[in-house]
Order: C-alpha cells, then structure tokens, then sequence
C-alpha cells in the first residue's frame, strides 16, 4: 500500500538557518541545528493529558540517561510508542522533537521520548545501548503511567529512525515479540552507502555529512557497517509490521526508504509507506510550512493503533 502526495518545491528551512550560520564543525552544527528546532518548530504545542519531562532511568559515566513522557488526554491504559529523535546522532533532543511527541500523544499513544547520547562525546554504541536501556525501563515502568504493555510501539525520526529500526531488529533476533510496530519518518536505514556520498561532496563545501559519519564512529573505522545494528535495512526481515514516510526528494535516505517496502513485501511483512514529492528531510517538524506533516504523523498514528 502507497499513497504518494506532491506539493509544489519547497527549501528547507532548518538546513537554510544552519547553512546561513556557516557552521566549521560538528558542535557548531549541533549548535545552530538545535537553536532552530528550539525556535522554529515548537511553538503552539498541541493540548495533551500532561507531559513529565526529564525522568531519570539510569546512571552512565558521566550522568544520567532520562526521558520525558507525553500522557494522552483521556483514561488509559494507553497504547505506547517509544520515541527516539532525530539530529544526526550528534544534535537533537527530546526538547528539539518535544511538538512532534505531543502530536503524537494527541492521537491517543503514551510517548516515552528518549533522550539518548549524542556523539561526538559518546560515539557508536552509546546511542543503541540506551535505546535498549530506555525500552527494558519502560516494560517496567509503563503501567506506572497508564500504558498497556500489550500494545506497545517503537518510532523515530531521521536517525531515531535507524535508532528504532535497530532495536527492533535486536530484540526480535533476541525472541523478544513487545514490539508491535515501527513508525519511521524518513529514517536513516544504512551507513553503507555513507563512504561513497561523502567522497562524493565537492571541496568546498561543508562537508556535513563527513562530521555526522566521524562524530559516530570516530575518524578511523573499525566497524563492519553492513552489520543491522549500523544498517538495519539488511535485516529487515526481523521488522515488525511498518510504516515509512519520506519525501523522493530527501536524497540523504531517499535510497534505503525507497527500498525498505520492497524487503518487507518480500518478507511478507505489513508495510505503509506516506511517500511525497519535493518535501525537504525534517518536514515532520516544519507544520507551519507543509501541511502534509500533520497528515503524515495522523496516518503513522493510525497505523500504530491500529497494529496494537
């Protein structure tokens, strides 16, 4: 099933507002990126049930990995999705993505939106080691909050989106059944292809990309990146049932979005994909710019009651 939904071509206005800042380096984009998805794009929070922001679950080295819960409005027990954000592993917070997690609890999902950490203080695994961390807490916390443990959900956006694809796949290699569905929005789904693309950028050009890639894994590579934990596309079999949005024109995850439908068909796995024409990565975020990100979110939201 497919639904394609053209607008007419629009920039980007996150990569326009870091882009005219002329970041030098990985802390100067997570800078600028974080100041615009803090500015632009969480005004006029939609009413929920009530948001708990900041809940410790576990200590680490260095502090502590926390959480915040969006709480539908309404009597539970709710259906709950675990929420991972985007920022190219690097940039982003539960704060960032804080309108999307109430547009979603809006639809009726208890939100755990994870504050996982970010590279280049805390490389490749860290990310995924807390992702694994934040669902083991909520399977004991939920019910604490009013969620149904029976109906339970993982999805994210950009890299949340291989964040959650990833835990996914591990807790399914693992026997683990919980997960019911994946909601992914225009998700990174492989680093494979990364090398190439970033050879690929003329000199002179900020090389954005190249400071993700070596914030993560550090600047020399000791990892096998087909592996589903860095590219979970490669296991896609182990998906549960899915839905993807993504724009054709999102050339940085276009490529593995596109295929993904395409592996779980095979797999004889359910698969929605909400694909557009010209819309720029990050629309989920931008309402006031595209409507068609409300409309996303509404038909990734059914999607996830309907598989709980």
């Amino acid at each position: 099933m497919s639904t394609v939904s053209p607008v007419s071509p629009a920039p980007n206005p996150l990569i326009e507002y870091i882009l005219e800042r002329n970041p030098q380096n990985i802390m100067e984009l997570r800078e600028h990126a974080n100041a615009a998805m803090l500015s632009q794009f969480n005004e006029g929070l939609p009413e929920i049930g009530k948001s708990l922001d900041d809940i410790e679950i576990s200590s680490i080295a260095d502090g502590m990995l926390s959480l915040d819960v969006h709480i539908p409005k309404g009597n539970g027990p709710f259906p709950i999705v675990i929420f991972f954000h985007g920022g190219g592993w690097s940039s982003g917070s539960t704060k960032t993505h804080r309108k999307l997690c109430f547009r979603i609890a809006e639809a009726g999902l208890l939100v755990f939106n994870v504050d996982y950490r970010l590279a280049p203080e805390h490389p490749f695994p860290a990310a995924f080691e807390d992702s694994k961390t934040a669902y083991e807490w909520v399977l004991k916390h939920a019910e604490e909050y009013s969620g149904d443990l029976s109906r339970l959900t993982l999805a994210g956006d950009s890299a949340g989106g291989l964040i959650a694809s990833s835990l996914a796949v591990e807790l399914s290699q693992a026997g683990e059944t919980q997960v019911k569905a994946l909601g992914l929005i225009y998700p990174a789904l492989e680093f494979e292809s990364w090398p190439a693309q970033i050879a690929a950028i003329p000199d002179g050009v900020p090389n954005m990309n190249k400071w993700i890639f070596d914030a993560v894994f550090g600047a020399e590579l000791d990892c096998d990146l087909s592996n589903p934990r860095f590219s979970p596309l490669n296991a896609a079999d182990k998906f549960p049932p899915t839905f993807i949005t993504c724009s054709r024109e999102d050339v940085s995850v276009w490529d593995g979005c596109n295929t993904l439908p395409k592996r779980l068909e095979e797999a004889e796995i359910k698969c929605v994909s909400d694909f557009h024409e010209n819309l720029p990565h990050g629309f989920a975020q931008m309402e006031e710019w595209f409507p068609e990100a409300r409309r996303s979110i509404a038909k990734m939201t059914r999607f996830l009651l309907e598989h709980t």
